[in-house]
């Protein structure tokens, strides 16, 4: 008996590799809660960690696992930005509590380091550069955090904007049928 074809060779290539993401979806898929983050964590290296997030991320897009050669090198660059991110965050934590900077404090030195150049940092003690460099980073972690939330409020209203516009279509085509059983029955 012949083997059925199903796809052709370009439906069976996109089928065997990632999506690819614009970067609102790379942000969504790639945004891990807290306890998957976790057992990243626990994994040995920093490879096995981001091969883990990104199988997790596209997983949670398509439903299916993929190669590690066909990941793209987009989204590896974004989720290990993004767990740099975060773990210099961590590990800066304790600092930052210990400042009691505020958020105020954390935006005007990391605004200090943004619009810096090189040598104007290099000129600073090396406390001054490590203060500037504390808030940058947790700067970053807020924004990245802020973000997020961007792109979930924008995906809800997306949805609550659709469900609207069923409802209405639903009102609509139910009233159409209304008119009609009444003139049927004149």
């Amino acid at each position: 008996m012949p083997r059925m074809k199903i796809l052709n060779s370009v439906e069976r290539e996109v089928f065997d590799w990632p999506p690819i993401f614009n970067s609102v979806q790379r942000k969504r898929c790639f945004d891990f809660p807290t306890p998957l983050q976790d057992i990243a964590t626990s994994l040995r290296t920093a490879g096995n960690q981001l091969v883990f997030l990104l199988s997790c991320g596209y997983f949670k897009a398509t439903k299916r696992f993929y190669p590690v050669p066909t990941f793209h090198r987009r989204d590896l660059t974004y989720v290990a930005d993004l767990q740099l991110v975060e773990a210099r965050y961590r590990l800066l934590k304790p600092v930052l509590d210990h400042l009691t900077l505020g958020q105020d404090g954390i935006q005007y030195y990391a605004y200090g380091v943004i619009k810096a150049q090189i040598f104007q940092l290099t000129r600073r003690t090396e406390r001054e550069r490590y203060l500037h460099l504390i808030a940058f980073i947790a700067h970053q972690y807020y924004r990245l955090h802020d973000n997020l939330v961007d792109v979930l409020l924008t995906s809800l209203q997306s949805f609550h904007n659709s469900a609207l516009r069923e409802h209405k279509d639903q009102c609509y085509v139910r009233r159409e049928q209304r008119n009609e059983s009444i003139l049927s029955v004149r």
